[in-house]
């Protein structure tokens, strides 16, 4: 898939620290046993964000091989102009 869909880490036993790395991660944490109020919120935004990465990477335009960023001189031609 090229954007995947959003990962969601559930623990029994979730401290602080897993939270920390989970988070910077950029993923989302779920105790167990699960609420169900908290899992239809967590599931509901990482659907969401997940909806908005797709429709942003649809609306980029697709570059063709002439505009890709790169070198623009060959390394013959800027050798040829050092003397």
């Amino acid at each position: 898939m090229p954007i995947p869909p959003q990962l969601i880490v559930a623990d029994r036993l979730a401290h602080e620290g897993l939270w920390a790395e989970v988070l910077n991660l950029g993923y989302d944490l779920l105790m167990t046993p699960f609420e169900a109020a908290e899992v239809l919120r967590v599931v509901t935004l990482a659907w969401d964000f997940w909806k908005r990465e797709l429709g942003r990477a649809a609306a980029r335009p697709k570059l063709s091989k002439s505009a890709e960023p790169g070198p623009r001189f060959s390394r013959k031609a800027l050798t040829a102009n050092a003397d």
